[in-house]
């Protein structure tokens, strides 16, 4: 049997504080067939998906970020909440400027044979002295996401999830 696990509601209220809410693709209780990756979003979404395939009906948190860039193309803005590796969240209040590497075929160090499989891979750039101009740049604003943290910490007693916001500046 699979668990649903609620967005706590201070974390939920900051965030409709911020965006806004007027559609949530992944509701609970979830009603009976129905399918958030196949219905249209609202303007501004909230989506808090299941953070492992095998819990979600659909699809995990990978289907739900597919649909949330499907729906930036059309103008709507998606808030996620998804599951991400500790270090990632280092980088994040480090500064990091993220970007993706793509798909990369590593080569086996002896033989200099590539990898069967492909793996996803995400270049992290630490920047020297440039850490809050960068990104500022990139439209990061540090002040804020120490906000953010200090909810996560409250909540999550020192864990944190990664928050990414796809909005019309990524297009």
């Amino acid at each position: 049997m699979n668990k649903y696990w609620l967005t706590p509601p201070k974390v939920y209220e900051a965030l409709d504080n911020e965006f806004h809410f007027d559609f949530d693709p992944c509701p609970c209780p979830l009603p009976e067939n129905y399918n958030g990756l196949a219905v249209p979003w609202g303007k501004t979404n909230y989506v808090n998906p299941p953070f492992r395939k095998k819990d979600g009906p659909h699809g995990g948190p990978t289907a739900f970020v597919r649909k949330a860039i499907e729906e930036q193309r059309s103008g709507n803005t998606s808030v996620l909440l998804i599951p991400v590796q500790s270090y990632v969240n280092l980088l994040l209040e480090a500064g990091a400027e993220l970007r993706s590497a793509g798909r990369i075929k590593w080569l086996e160090a002896d033989t200099k044979e590539p990898m069967k499989g492909p793996s996803p891979i995400l270049c992290a750039v630490l920047r020297g002295n440039q850490r809050r101009e960068q990104t500022m740049r990139n439209g990061y604003d540090l002040r804020k996401w120490q906000s953010w943290k200090n909810i996560w910490q409250d909540l999550k007693g020192g864990h944190f999830y990664w928050k990414y916001i796809i909005e019309d500046t990524f297009n």
